[in-house]
């Protein structure tokens, strides 16, 4: 058998696998991509909150300082 038969031969059968991995891996991929998500945003959302919290002291801190400086001027 040369290579060339064996390539022939063997087209079908890697056509056939190549796909049924494919398809057997985009449900694999989609379920562990939004498990990642998932997990990430567990972990990050504590971390997001924070940082909201913070900011809004701080802007509320800054619009009373002008508040006061806008009512010691008057």
């Amino acid at each position: 058998m040369y290579p060339k038969d064996f390539e022939n031969a063997c087209i079908q059968p890697v056509t056939i696998a190549t796909a049924l991995v494919t398809l057997a891996m985009i449900p694999l991929h989609l379920f562990g991509m939004i498990n990642l998500f998932v997990k990430m945003n567990s972990n990050f959302q504590k971390e997001t909150l924070r940082a909201r919290s913070a900011r809004r002291v701080r802007s509320q801190s800054a619009i009373r300082f002008f508040q006061e400086e806008q009512e010691t001027l008057v």
